[in-house]
């Protein structure tokens, strides 16, 4: 079997931590599996979170690589595009319109007892781009650099105001980490 390597990406407060932890708790003791969380795990320079990355995709005893964060497909596609071990990867892309996802992020500042930065209402071109255009325009750029030699499947996933989608995103990624 090729070793695999899943990332869950997306922007602010588009549930993929939540899903991350569900799939990682049901298989967090499977052999050879390592499950990295970009916000704690891949939270160095842009070098250093490049040699962890490399480290792990090229480490023979890691069947699995499980990754999830908002800005981790930035240096996995780097890592991909380099890397000397052939991988299967599988992206998940967990995307945003500009009023679900300041929904999104407004709730959870609420949540918290916090006050929303104006930031996300004087910016919405940036927002837009934290959201959905970030996550799009990388990957395009990434295929374009002869990424299919190691892409398996890239799946794409609008949430709306309520996360009715999610149970998708977690039976997606239930699939990329168990199928054969």
């Amino acid at each position: 079997m090729t070793p695999r390597c899943v990332v869950l990406t997306g922007g602010h407060g588009a549930g993929k931590t939540t899903v991350f932890k569900a799939v990682e708790a049901r298989h967090r003791t499977r052999p050879g599996w390592r499950w990295v969380h970009a916000d704690g795990d891949v939270s160095g320079t842009a070098r250093e979170n490049f040699d962890k990355v490399v480290a792990w995709w090229e480490d023979p005893t890691i069947a699995g690589l499980a990754l999830e964060g908002r800005y981790v497909y930035a240096t996995l596609f780097r890592v991909a595009l380099a890397a000397v071990r052939p991988r299967d990867l599988w992206i998940g892309l967990t995307l945003q319109a500009y009023e679900v996802g300041r929904a999104h992020i407004q709730q959870r500042c609420e949540k918290r007892g916090k006050r929303m930065s104006s930031w996300w209402d004087q910016e919405k071109e940036h927002a837009e781009y934290e959201f959905t255009s970030r996550y799009t325009r990388a990957l395009d750029v990434f295929l374009t650099r002869n990424a299919t030699r190691c892409l398996t499947q890239v799946k794409t996933f609008w949430i709306d105001a309520e996360y009715t989608v999610l149970p998708e995103v977690e039976a997606w990624l239930e699939e990329a980490v168990t199928a054969p």
